[in-house]
């Protein structure tokens, strides 16, 4: 299940992205300007071991359209959003060509929960039409920075931190919204396991 973290996990996870975010954006400390690419944050957590490097990779995602469902509120409605989109997509006889994705327009650290703006998604063959309540979305090329992570989806969102973190340390700076996608990858003995993916684009600091 994506919707289930507690308003109090949610929040303070919130706050510390936020922190991370502007870290990126914008006030980057002369120091990190210098660090070398291969400085890399560490973090514990779901798929990756304690002390280990984050497995951050930069490049360019591809252009793809997507039809999405347009969400307002609290992100415990994550389950039942994308039942929805779903439901929606199979009684237009739409197939995606992708995994479930959200997108994130703000957090819980910028504006009130009601206020929250997010979408849920999925990719579909270019010149797929979209009617009301879903809508079609094109999304262009662009760099970006992905970090892969298996187990339970609904615990990806706490990595969240220490990507941007990793980023500001490394010399990107955030550009616009922010991406998860959730699917499944194959485990060494054959069996299949949830993997997320958090991408967000990014530019880089450079020094004139």
């Amino acid at each position: 299940m994506l919707g289930t973290m507690t308003p109090c996990r949610e929040n303070a996870a919130a706050r510390r992205v936020f922190l991370a975010r502007r870290l990126g954006a914008g006030g980057l400390a002369v120091p990190l300007l210098f660090a070398s690419q291969c400085l890399a944050a560490t973090w514990a957590g779901p798929g990756i071991s304690p002390g280990a490097p984050l497995p951050v990779s930069i490049g360019t995602a591809p252009a793809f359209d997507a039809v999405v469902l347009p969400m307002r509120g609290s992100f415990a409605q994550h389950d039942a959003a994308i039942a929805r989109l779903r439901a929606g997509l199979g009684a237009a006889g739409i197939e995606p060509i992708g995994p479930v994705f959200g997108r994130y327009l703000n957090d819980p650290a910028q504006v009130r929960e009601a206020e929250l703006q997010w979408d849920v998604g999925y990719a579909v063959p270019r010149g797929t039409k979209a009617v009301p309540p879903f809508e079609r979305r094109s999304f262009g090329p662009r760099v970006a920075a992905s970090l892969f992570l298996q187990g339970p989806y609904a615990e990806s969102g706490s990595h969240w931190p220490a990507l941007f973190e990793w980023l500001a340390k490394n010399g990107y700076y955030v550009i616009g919204e922010s991406f998860a996608f959730w699917s499944t990858t194959a485990t060494p003995d054959g069996a299949s396991a949830p993997q997320t993916e958090l991408r967000v684009a990014v530019g880089r600091v450079w020094i004139l």
